[in-house]
């Protein structure tokens, strides 16, 4: 009896943990963006987002009042350790704070830019990928 609890409990453990992480990494996502960079230029193009949907690993795009088109792809974590991946289109090739912050507020660092909240933990990270696609990561 004990043995089958051990099991149920492993089991609902590895369920639980797999769903707190379905996103892709920052290689990968550059891979992707590069590789299907002629087809997402397309879907800018035509302002038909949602068809870079069919792209495994683009989970959901947002258009930006103009100013930028997110492709989200995905997320880790729980609660309020909760991290999010993707990247965006900059019609004006510049980077931008996608949902955490300001945009002036970005500064350099590695090879991008980022921001940390003051007196707080939440940080943002985005790196130019090719001209007016960039590479983001959020954490909360």
């Amino acid at each position: 009896m004990k043995r089958l609890a051990l099991v149920y409990v492993v089991f609902l453990s590895c369920i639980f943990l797999s769903s707190c992480a379905d996103n892709l990494s920052k290689k990968q996502i550059f891979t992707l963006v590069k590789e299907h960079h002629d087809f997402l230029q397309q879907c800018i193009d035509e302002r038909n987002y949602h068809r870079a949907l069919d792209i495994k690993g683009i989970q959901d795009t947002y258009e930006k009042r103009n100013d930028y088109v997110e492709f989200y792809c995905g997320g880790a974590g729980w609660a309020s350790s909760t991290s999010y991946y993707g990247f965006y289109y900059s019609p004006a090739d510049i980077p931008i704070a996608v949902d955490v912050t300001k945009t002036s507020m970005l500064t350099p660092k590695d090879d991008g830019w980022g921001w940390k909240e003051p007196d707080g933990d939440n940080i943002y990270y985005t790196e130019r990928i090719m001209a007016h696609w960039y590479y983001y990561e959020s954490h909360y």
